[in-house]
């Protein structure tokens, strides 16, 4: 019996309540539970030693305390017979005054015991059962309908075992070893239906052989052999084999083991083995134990099913059968890995390796930061003498001063503004040696001005006169060097702006110039800065829009004024003038006057200044009224349209004439090839046309043409032609077929007969042919008019179709 008190967390400050204590009963000191653990087999069982190891190890971390009754079945050498019958009698008798509160077992045997003999136990017949490391599902199953019983099944998953067999070995004959103990026979069953069912493997049992004998078995074993161990714990003859001893058994041999037993894989004599680990077995066994303690009623606490398994395989046994690692089961746990040099002295090397890293890079960062600054220091001093050449190369006087106004740094051209008597410019005051004094004035108060008031050095425009005493305009600008809120001085840079003015001036009087000479004319000027969208007219400009010069300040106001008509047009043509070479451009466009009236205007304007990229700056120009002009354009244009439709229509009823239709038919027939149409011409006159004009004058004759007109307009469709052919003579020119053609005919005959004409009755008669391809048009109209005599020789008021 092994003794365990296991003590709660709560260690600390609880010396004076234990002690009170003392005077009550071990029951009440601990709270104590009496656990009696009944395993299947001898102590020195390996699984027996690590479910003991690890149920102690788990049960330590408890808030209870506890005492743990260790028995063990030994299974392994006695067959259950009579020895269970003993075995019964020596649990009552030793426990008969023992008060135990749970009973935990391990294995198929113990499980077995318990639910056979239970009920005779005495006073253990009705305590709570929690089982482990159980393989047989029959057992489990008869568990389950036992009142207090739950527990742990160990899916000893057989079939899992044989994939994995296959999947990392070539096998062809396998040899399924494994003993006549209750577990033995259970798996072998399951081996057996698992592999009739794959049928193409050469399959040999071996149940309960001694070891000699199956040892001569493997030494003669077909290539490609290998092994399912299952169980072995005892053999036909009743030798005992621990898993230690089947271990070395199996090391004597050459062929791979596959085994459910992992501690197998552990000690080196297993390949491999998928299956839980007794660790992991003990675990969810003291997780049920926990519910059962807490007070949980053990009926309703289901069995366990299910448990994480692992795939397990030795090292030294993947290098002999020469298996790459790639081969394995993802997840898969490699065991026995050689210690080498690395591994064995990791704890120590670790330490140092990082230590030795980080006094590496920070003397590696050490060294590249010198050669930084190495670099750094030459390209600074490169960069330095650069900056000075190129100061000494710029025209602009420059120099830097320090807050007392003295010289420090200059170049060459500023020592033309010094005086030829100055000495050692360096630490010179700029009132001393300064050839204009005005200049030194201004400098040195625009300095102090900007340090009292820290603001920023504007620019100024000075006279000056150098020591030739030559007049020049300097553009004097200044900063202020800082460094944080520290001012350490003053750059000042002067630059000689004496052509620039002298060039705005000259421009200045040009200006003047071109204004006082349209001032005279009847011409506006105007001035249009691209980038600011400032707009300036000369004054006449303004009168003549009748605005003032507050009304129109920049193009964008300007453009608004722009007929909506010609607006787009003129920034086109602006868009066109800025884009080209010469810049120039021509417009003319309407534009509202200050009464909303409308004028015509004509313009022309050129790009007068442009940026260094050649960018438009200024635009400028004139523009005048060309309104009257427009207007007589317009007269003249109308004039023209008169006199061509007049020649192209008949007076009398308005429509085409020989001329109109010579105008328009050729663009018909080229449209009536291109649409693959057919053309028909139905030429008619009114019958004894004459008589109405000697009997009722020619007012009526004209009178009754006229209407005829009116009415073959409102039957002809948009797209035909109408023509007046002569006289009392008419065409009509259409895309349609001659059966159209036809109808038509047929429905004008109709109407023309059913109503009168200025109180007249009157008839037609038709002729219809059709123009034939690559025809000239004038012979179609031939047969119509033979077709139309042939009509009046029926007796008039008919149609007649010539096809020929």
């Amino acid at each position: 019996m092994y003794r365990l008190w296991i003590k709660g967390k709560l260690r600390n400050g609880i010396c004076l309540s234990i002690l009170l204590l003392l005077s009550f009963s071990t029951v009440a000191i601990c709270g104590e539970r009496r656990i009696l653990v009944l395993h299947s087999y001898d102590p020195e069982y390996i699984y027996t030693r690590i479910f003991n190891d690890t149920l102690e190890r788990e049960l330590q971390e408890k808030d209870y305390s506890i005492d743990l009754f260790y028995e063990f079945l030994d299974a392994k050498r006695f067959d259950p017979g009579g020895y269970y019958d003993k075995f019964k009698e020596y649990i009552k008798s030793k426990y008969a005054n023992q008060n135990i509160d749970i009973i935990l077992c391990f294995d198929d045997d113990a499980l077995n015991f318990l639910i056979t003999h239970r009920k005779d136990l005495g006073n253990l017949s009705d305590i709570p059962v929690v089982f482990g490391s159980v393989a047989n599902r029959a057992l489990v199953y008869f568990a389950a309908l036992e009142r207090n019983m739950t527990g742990v099944f160990e899916d000893m998953d057989v079939a899992a075992n044989v994939d994995l067999m296959l999947q990392i070995l070539s096998v062809k004959h396998v040899f399924v070893v494994t003993d006549r103990t209750t577990l033995g026979i259970d798996l072998y069953e399951m081996a057996r239906l698992i592999f009739k069912r794959l049928g193409n493997l050469s399959v040999e049992y071996l149940i309960g052989l001694p070891w000699n004998e199956m040892k001569e078995r493997f030494e003669d074993a077909p290539e490609g052999s290998a092994i399912l161990l299952i169980s072995y714990l005892r053999d036909e003859q009743n030798n005992v084999y621990t898993v230690e001893k089947v271990s070395e058994l199996l090391n004597e041999i050459s062929l791979p083991v596959v085994t459910l037993l992992t501690p197998l894989v552990n000690l080196k004599g297993g390949l491999a083995s998928y299956a839980p680990t007794p660790e992991t077995q003990i675990k969810a066994v003291v997780k049920i134990l926990d519910s059962v303690l807490a007070g949980q009623d053990i009926r309703y606490i289901p069995i366990t099913m299910e448990l994480p398994k692992n795939f397990l395989v030795d090292f030294s046994k993947l290098k002999r059968f020469h298996i790459s690692p790639a081969s394995l089961p993802k997840n898969s746990i490699i065991l026995n890995i050689p210690d080498n040099f690395y591994r064995k002295y990791k704890s120590v090397l670790l330490p140092v390796i990082f230590i030795v890293s980080i006094l590496f890079i920070l003397i590696l960062f050490l060294i590249i930061n010198i050669r930084q600054r190495k670099i750094a220091e030459t390209k600074l001093n490169r960069e330095v003498a650069f900056l000075m050449q190129l100061v000494e190369t710029i025209p602009d006087a420059i120099c830097y001063m320090d807050n007392d106004g003295r010289i420090i740094l200059w170049n060459q051209a500023f020592e033309n503004y010094l005086l030829p008597t100055c000495g050692n410019i360096k630490g010179c005051k700029i009132s001393d040696c300064i050839a204009d004094i005005s200049l030194a004035g201004d400098i040195e108060l625009s300095i102090s001005n900007a340090i009292a008031n820290d603001t920023v050095l504007q620019p100024a425009q000075i006279l000056f006169k150098d020591k030739a005493n030559e007049a020049h305009y300097l553009d004097i600008r200044k900063r202020l060097v800082r460094t944080g809120e520290n001012i350490l001085g003053t750059l000042v840079v002067m630059t000689d702006i004496t052509t620039l003015i002298q060039m705005q001036e000259s421009l200045k009087g040009q200006k003047r110039r071109l204004e006082s000479t349209l001032m005279g004319s009847d011409v506006g000027y105007f001035e249009y800065n691209i980038k600011t969208d400032e707009l300036h007219m000369n004054p006449f400009g303004y009168e003549l829009l009748g605005y003032t010069e507050d009304d129109i300040k920049t193009y964008s106001q300007f453009e608004k004024l722009v007929h909506p008509e010609d607006r787009e047009g003129l920034n086109l043509s602006l868009k066109k003038a800025f884009e080209s070479a010469n810049g120039n451009y021509r417009m003319k466009y309407r534009l509202k006057r200050k009464n909303s009236e409308y004028m015509w205007m004509g313009a022309t304007g050129l790009v007068v200044e442009r940026d260094l990229k050649g960018n438009p700056l200024i635009f400028a120009g004139i523009f005048w009224n060309i309104t009257e002009e427009k207007l007589k354009e317009a007269e003249t244009a109308q004039l023209i349209e008169g006199l061509y439709v007049s020649s192209m229509s008949d007076p009398l009823t308005g429509i085409l004439n020989r001329n109109g239709l010579q105008n328009k038919l050729p663009d018909l027939v080229s449209q009536c090839k291109k649409l693959g149409k057919k053309l028909s011409l139905i030429l008619f006159d009114i019958d004894d046309f004459k008589k109405i004009n000697d009997t009722y004058g020619h007012l009526i004759g004209d009178s009754v043409l006229k209407e005829l007109s009116e009415l073959v307009n409102g039957i002809i469709r948009k797209d035909d032609l109408f023509v007046r052919w002569g006289g009392d003579e008419f065409l009509i020119v259409s895309m349609i077929p001659l059966e159209e053609a036809l109808c038509i005919a047929d429905r004008l005959i109709r109407i023309v007969e059913g109503r009168s004409f200025s109180g007249l009755n009157v008839t037609v008669s038709i002729g219809i042919s059709m123009h034939l391809p690559n025809e000239p048009v004038e012979e179609a109209i031939k047969r119509a008019d033979k077709a139309l005599y042939r009509a009046k020789a029926k007796g008039k008021n008919s149609v007649v179709i010539e096809y020929d």
